[in-house]
């Protein structure tokens, strides 16, 4: 029995193909942020071209939708397709986002995705209406920058991401160190889909460690940039 208002047709002769679908873009974790009160903030993830040269065979797939898919700040959405150096036009490009109204996007041509392609997914964010830094995560109002590919024939390829480094992203504020770096690093990798109980389990056994010093307060993974504090410089002034 089904009321979800759904329809299911089965059947014993199969299709050419299978089809399935390709995630690209930034990696759904903290290391987006977006500052507040700006008009205008682009958040780029890229799939690289070594990715798709592993997983699609020389005839390439075919792409039949998209869905390009950020949060409440997404203003502007884009799909960047590079071949041999060249960015070719672009297929999926929404530049009036809006979050309650999203859709699948069925081109006129299927666009083609040979060995070697690579894509940059563009995300422009609009955060006049936040006063704190807003951050990456599957949270309503935590954000996301990825395009879902639709396509055929299935290869063995589901997801090709990018994202800064935890080192990179403090690097680019100006800081240049934190307390205990190593231990929030590996907290953050070990905490990802991790339920709440695991998480606080987690904490506990680190806290109850010998050599543990309360420099950090307990966190969750989505809480990481809250809760680090700078090692140098010691102050914004310095």
């Amino acid at each position: 029995m089904d009321n979800s208002g759904l329809r299911l047709y089965y059947t014993e002769k199969l299709r050419k193909y299978d089809a399935s679908s390709i995630i690209v873009g930034a990696d759904v974790n903290p290391n987006i942020v977006i500052p507040p009160g700006q008009k205008q903030w682009f958040t780029v993830g890229r799939c690289d071209g070594e990715c798709t040269k592993a997983a699609i065979p020389p005839s390439g797939i075919n792409v039949f939708s998209a869905l390009l898919h950020a949060h409440l700040l997404g203003s502007s959405l884009k799909l960047r397709h590079i071949r041999d150096g060249k960015e070719l036009p672009p297929v999926f490009e929404d530049k009036s986002y809006d979050f309650n109204y999203q859709q699948m996007r069925v081109p006129k041509d299927e666009m083609k995705i040979f060995p070697g392609d690579s894509f940059l997914m563009e995300c422009g964010y609009d955060s006049r209406k936040r006063e704190k830094p807003s951050y990456g995560g599957i949270g309503t109002n935590e954000e996301m920058c990825v395009a879902y590919l639709s396509y055929y024939p299935k290869v063995n390829l589901s997801m090709c991401y990018s994202r800064p480094s935890i080192q990179s992203l403090y690097e680019s504020v100006g800081i240049q160190d934190i307390y205990h770096k190593d231990r929030v690093i590996n907290w953050a990798f070990d905490m990802r889909g991790k339920t709440d109980e695991e998480k606080d389990q987690k904490i506990a056994k680190n806290m109850r460690q010998k050599d543990y010093k309360p420099k950090l307060n307990s966190f969750e993974f989505r809480e990481l940039h809250k809760s680090v504090m700078a090692k140098d410089p010691e102050s914004k002034f310095a």
